[in-house]
């Protein structure tokens, strides 16, 4: 117990320089339930960060955020090239600017920023990318997060995907394989959908049933990127084997990380952490606990957006990552025995996408269900899951 109240009084490390006014722009009419999940992560971190101040008034403001998927009205601002930042939550690959344009605001943020098929990347979201454009990853609620640790870890593997009857094939394969992988050797776990929920709630019941495993296994939709499960297995400390993230994310190299497409992968990256979950589950949360707060996201997003303003000329200095599509592992690894390599932690609008090309789709029937096979059963609790 004490050891993960030291863990957890961890503070973030942050980088933005000088104080802000933000004004979140809004029209009053919005639905409480829209963008619920995305608006939590970011008030949070709005509201903990000790160098943000939130004004009421749009005039006051030195940057103004607008969410385009909580509120469809474009605001109407007073130089929006050096006060307009778009944060962009939609799952669909279109841009949702407002008709401002690239030249007309200071830094959009996309979540859905790669097109995928079936877990295969096909490129970004556009082409070419638009100035000052970067990728827009979710973050850890402190909600996900909890010093008790009285309960042990007596599942071996966790793995809750939602499947959606078909709807997710890359999810439903990876479900498949982890149940397969834990009935080969014996293993004790959880496997499918814990409830119906979605994404105007937060579960206790399903934040502690990751938490009580050794290995949570989680995966992105195969058709888009950007979603809560990452950073929820991130919190629970447990070994992350993860699907590979194809957008740039600040401080990415967390995890063990597999293809999506291919089980030789899958069942490496478990090797690797069922070998080790102890350690990895510690290095993991500690983390989650430094960059990937909602507190991590919001300075990252707030001191990009305002270093991209204060450089001289049209475009800002730029981290670059290559995104491909990847049939295997990179050369790189961490320790941790990761094969992602990390971005740094400024944004990366300049991506190089040479050599990209369509990878093949491998023929798979693994089409799940909503069903939930339990080998070992979770501490009992209650509550909605998301």
């Amino acid at each position: 117990m004490r050891a993960a109240l030291q863990v957890l009084r961890r503070a973030p490390r942050l980088r933005l320089a000088t104080k802000l006014r933000v004004h979140i722009f809004t029209n009053g009419r919005e639905k409480a339930e829209t963008s619920w999940r995305f608006r939590h992560l970011l008030d949070q971190g709005l509201a903990a960060h000790p160098r943000v101040e939130i004004v009421g008034r749009e005039a006051d403001a030195d940057v103004v955020l607008w969410l385009p998927q909580w509120t469809n009205r474009v605001p109407m601002i007073k130089e929006p090239r050096r006060r307009l930042i778009i944060l962009d939550e939609h799952d669909d690959r279109a841009r949702r600017d407002g008709g401002y344009g690239s030249d007309a605001y200071l830094a959009y943020y996309k979540r859905s920023f790669v097109r995928k098929t079936d877990g295969a990347f096909e490129g970004l979201f556009e082409a070419p990318l638009g100035a000052r454009t970067y990728a827009l990853p979710y973050s850890i609620s402190d909600a996900y997060l909890s010093s008790d640790a009285s309960g042990g870890r007596p599942l071996d593997i966790v793995c809750t995907l939602r499947v959606g009857q078909g709807v997710y094939p890359a999810r439903a394969r990876v479900l498949a394989w982890a149940r397969a992988y834990a009935a080969a050797r014996n293993l004790s776990g959880y496997f499918g959908e814990v409830t119906t929920s979605t994404r105007t709630a937060l579960s206790p019941h399903y934040l502690r049933l990751m938490r009580a495993a050794r290995v949570v296994v989680t995966c992105n939709p195969g058709d888009w990127e950007g979603d809560f499960r990452t950073w929820e297995a991130l919190a629970s400390g447990a070994a992350v084997v993860r699907d590979r993230l194809y957008a740039p994310t600040p401080h990415g190299d967390f995890g063990l990380v597999y293809d999506a497409r291919s089980r030789s992968s899958f069942d490496a990256a478990m090797d690797r952490a069922h070998a080790n979950a102890g350690a990895l589950g510690r290095r993991a949360l500690a983390d989650a606990l430094a960059h990937h707060r909602a507190v991590s996201r919001v300075d990252w997003l707030l001191a990009s957006a305002t270093s991209a303003a204060a450089t001289s000329g049209s475009e800002p200095k730029r981290a670059v990552m290559t995104i491909c599509p990847a049939t295997a592992p990179s050369s790189h690894s961490r320790a941790a025995g990761t094969d992602e390599a990390a971005s740094s932690g400024m944004p990366t609008a300049a991506v190089s996408t040479s050599g990209r090309g369509r990878a093949a789709r491998p023929a798979s029937s693994s089409r799940g269900t909503r069903s939930t096979m339990v080998i070992a059963r979770p501490p009992a609790s209650s509550g909605a899951s998301s």
